[in-house]
């Protein structure tokens, strides 16, 4: 795993250089422990997936590897929620949310979902807020929690399989399989759905959401989409006529990159990008 510096003096450094140079380390987020900033990542060189970090500066990582979270099962998909660093952990048999207090010198972790079914997954998360999606009810539904009162509040619960959550400021962006994109407003608990399309409906299976901008993969027609809420807009990222296929789009700060496969086998060789800002 490697983190670029890119942006000061165009160098790469390896975040972990100690521990089983072979194990998996997946997951890497940025996060302030004890004042210093860290990467925090996901590794499995015991055998199970632990959470390390290792202190960041900005012309490289300095100290040794240091284990942060460790217990039976699984813990991975770190994420920062307000003050605290939140992860899935299977210590109970199911996919739970575990936390930390990072303004606490113990790092002491505590359960904030767990529950005896179901699993939480596909976390995303956006100041004092974490949406994910949560099998309880046995089919996958959208829930989210606040770090800030520390509060569970559903988002969709019906009997539609509901997935891929995304947050962007109080706006929760996620699918309704196969063919609807819900946008669900966190202050009024209002939704609505994207006019996706409609001649043609689509076959949804990725997305992701950067206000007012939701990018999507269609893999009906293998073709990736943006739609301006703002103006109601929808617009294709590469107009081919399909020949090739459009995979797993990301969108920062307005610009979108995706896996381009040409090939039209499923395998993505490059990736190519689209600039949103003058849309």
């Amino acid at each position: 795993m490697y983190i670029d510096f890119g942006i000061t003096n165009g160098s790469n450094y390896p975040v972990s250089v100690s521990g089983n140079p072979t194990s998996f380390k997946t997951s890497p987020i940025v996060a302030r422990l004890n004042g210093y900033k860290a990467i925090v990542w996901a590794d499995n060189r015991n055998g199970h997936y632990d959470l390390y970090a290792r202190q960041l500066m900005q012309n490289g990582l300095v100290g040794t590897d240091m284990l942060l979270i460790s217990a039976p099962g699984d813990q991975i998909n770190p994420v920062v929620v307000s003050n605290f660093l939140l992860w899935r952990d299977s210590r109970t048999g199911n996919f739970d949310i575990w936390a930390v207090d990072l303004q606490s010198q113990n790092l002491i972790p505590f359960s904030i979902i767990t529950l005896p079914n179901g699993h939480r997954s596909n976390f995303d998360a956006e100041g004092q807020w974490l949406v994910y999606e949560d099998t309880r009810n046995g089919n996958p539904d959208i829930y989210a929690y606040n770090a800030g009162t520390n509060t569970e509040i559903p988002i969709d619960t019906t009997p539609i399989q509901s997935n891929s959550p995304k947050i962007s400021g109080n706006l929760v962006a996620y699918i309704n399989y196969p063919n609807t994109v819900v946008i669900y407003q966190l202050t009024t608990t209002r939704s609505f759905t994207l006019p996706l399309h409609p001649n043609v409906p689509p076959m949804l299976t990725s997305l992701d959401f950067e206000f007012p901008w939701v990018v999507y993969e269609d893999s009906f027609t293998n073709d990736a989409f943006a739609f301006d809420i703002s103006r109601s807009l929808e617009i294709p990222l590469l107009s081919d006529g399909h020949a090739s296929y459009q995979l797993k789009p990301k969108i920062s700060q307005g610009r979108v990159i995706w896996e381009q496969d040409d090939s039209g086998m499923g395998i993505p060789l490059t990736i190519l990008g689209h600039d949103l800002t003058n849309c």
